[in-house]
């Protein structure tokens, strides 16, 4: 089925290429032809921009590891392509910039074409794709066409043009920045506009970051699609993160890679973690917000990064410790979904700052700022959850080893005020299993050791191979029906697949949610009042309009949405919805405020 895909992936691109070279001359001169050394150049740019990058940098321990995490990717990129490979390095030891330079040496030394980095979360992939545009920003100004193509849907229309807006259709360029969303479910994609990009993932390198972030409930089809990729295309795979997922095929989890095709990067994994161990790790246990606030006053008075698991929790603590009077006087930020993109940014650019000028600053957080952000705190809270996200949060605690020969603090901790909610019960799951398998069986100083993180997933794939029918709940490739049997050896085994079927169930994220544009600043503000303008004029909303929207957006779900139908106004026949209010129903601090809040009467007051 997938190569049946593959070959409808080839003739539809060739199709819309052929027509569009007939119909629409122009727009095919337009698309970007690449040297064909191109691979080579950019290794060339790369190598030249670390060179530069590290020339200067401090002489630690950190630093020397991110050095040999390097050395480490340059020998491993000889090996064969077709393969998987594990990149495990602890957070902050540099896995980004040495991961794409495995890519673009093994993608040398194989003859490979493209480089494609799937990464789990929005929040960061502006933060990479811009720290591939600096590597390659010399050469992209010598070729006269950008090097990196940023490929999902927060990305700024300003940055958007017809010249990287084509290669967008079809993948044709050497280095794909996207999502975990737009990459998968663009593999199980049954349109013709969707596939178009399949083929281009034959003969690459895929580079998934954080790929413990991949979900449980549909690893089975996921492996599958990833193991045709590597075993019948010639694509390299690499298993990028600080928390390997225990992905390898075993008793308990069949639908596995055989772990004779994963070859690992790092030589000596564990000699890596342990000059790479920046923290001490503490269970704080149960406690209430009474004692956290007191807690944190003691214990954090540099400032301090507190992540709670919701974004009433995150309000909540925020409001408390805002109310303390200390010297120095603190500056407390808030950080969570509640907020529009653009905000977020501002938010992290201001605590930065502070961090960066010695200020104390504590930044309260939802998971919005775990993964990927670059960001250090001498100290770091994290309300219960599971191992691999305690070990995110660790990773924004002493970054940089900039406390050395000190370590930083990480607490973890149950709020008894805030419990997991029950509508979260996959997080219900991951903080069981870390309070019963870890916590029970580990001393505090090996919470983070590879033994612990390896026995976390163990449990925690086994769990939900248990609860999700072989890790693959929408029944893509396995169960009663499924999608695509792998065992079907019939004469008709093509008309029993359901193509259509499958692109509709596999979702990575599993929820209905709205998104709600908010005037927040001057730049919301003259988008929402050009969206009403031509919604006056009849006039229809461009696609540089809808992309600019969702920097100033806030998803909220089906049950929210109903409830705020009187606070929003829509436009362009229901596809965009604005917050009327901002000034009565988004908060400066914490972003869009709750339904069960009281309004603000001063809110309206010019």
């Amino acid at each position: 089925a997938f190569m049946l895909r593959f070959f409808f992936s080839c003739l539809t691109d060739a199709d819309w290429l052929a027509t569009e070279s007939f119909m629409q001359p122009g727009k095919t001169l337009q698309r970007p032809l690449w040297p064909e050394d191109i691979i080579d150049r950019m290794l060339t740019a790369l190598e030249k921009h670390l060179a530069r990058k590290f020339a200067d940098a401090e002489s630690n321990h950190v630093n020397a590891a991110r050095e040999s995490v390097r050395r480490d990717c340059e020998a491993a990129a000889d090996h064969l392509s077709g393969r998987f490979f594990s990149l495990t390095v602890p957070t902050g030891g540099g896995k980004t910039l040495s991961s794409l330079l495995f890519a673009l040496r093994h993608a040398r030394e194989n003859g490979l074409r493209r480089v494609i980095f799937v990464i789990p979360f929005t929040s960061i992939i502006k933060q990479n794709a811009d720290e591939f545009r600096k590597a390659f920003a010399e050469l992209s100004l010598e070729l006269g066409r950008e090097i990196v193509l940023e490929h999902h849907s927060k990305f700024d229309p300003a940055k958007e043009t017809e010249a990287n807006r084509l290669p967008a259709e079809n993948w044709d360029t050497p280095l794909i920045v996207t999502t975990n969303v737009r990459f998968f479910e663009s593999l199980f994609a049954n349109r013709p506009r969707d596939c178009r990009k399949l083929h281009r993932t034959a003969r690459s390198v895929l580079i998934f970051d954080e790929v413990q972030a991949l979900p449980n409930h549909l690893l089975a089809p996921i492996l599958r699609a990833l193991t045709c990729l590597v075993k019948d295309l010639g694509t390299s795979a690499v298993l990028c993160t600080a928390t390997q997922p225990a992905l390898e095929k075993r008793g308990d989890f069949h639908v596995g890679i055989p772990p004779e095709d994963i070859t690992p990067i790092i030589r000596d994994e564990a000699a890596l973690f342990e000059i790479l161990d920046r923290v001490d790790c503490h269970d704080l246990k149960a406690i209430d917000d009474e004692a956290l606030v007191w807690h944190i006053l003691q214990h954090a008075s540099g400032g301090c990064l507190l992540i709670l698991n919701t974004t009433k929790a995150a309000r909540t603590l925020h409001e408390k410790l805002s109310g303390q009077t200390v010297k120095p006087p603190l500056t407390v930020l808030h950080l969570s979904a509640r907020m529009c993109p653009a905000h977020v940014v501002k938010v992290l650019k201001e605590a930065k700052t502070l961090r960066k000028a010695g200020s104390p600053v504590i930044v309260v957080a939802t998971q919005i700022v775990e993964a990927g952000v670059d960001i250090s705190f001498p100290v770091v809270y994290r309300a219960e959850c599971g191992l691999d996200s305690f070990a995110q949060a660790a990773g924004r605690c002493n970054r940089h080893g900039e406390l050395a020969p000190a370590k930083g603090q990480v607490f973890l901790f149950q709020p008894t005020d805030h419990p997991i909610p029950k509508a979260l019960g996959d997080l219900t799951t991951a903080a069981g299993i870390t309070r019963v398998q870890i916590l029970d069986n580990f001393r505090e100083s090996a919470l983070l050791s590879q033994a612990a993180i390896r026995s976390y997933f163990e449990h925690a794939i086994w769990q939900a191979g248990q609860k999700t029918a072989d890790w693959d709940k929408p029944g893509i490739v396995s169960g009663g029906m499924p999608c695509f049997d792998p065992g079907d050896r019939s004469v008709d085994w093509a008309k029993s697949w359901s193509f259509k079927t499958a692109a509709e169930k596999f979702r990575m994220i599993d929820s209905d949610t709205h998104p709600i544009l908010i005037p927040w600043n001057d730049a919301a503000k003259e988008l929402a009042d050009d969206i009403r303008q031509r919604d006056r004029l009849g006039r229809p909303l461009t696609r540089d309009h809808y992309r600019l929207a969702q920097q100033f957006s806030v998803q909220v779900y089906d049950h929210e949405w109903k409830q705020m139908q009187n606070r929003i106004s829509q436009h362009s026949e229901g596809a965009v919805a604005i917050l009327i209010h901002p000034e009565n129903d988004y908060i400066r601090e914490t972003g869009l405020k709750p339904l069960e809040t009281s309004d603000d009467p001063r809110a309206f007051c010019c």
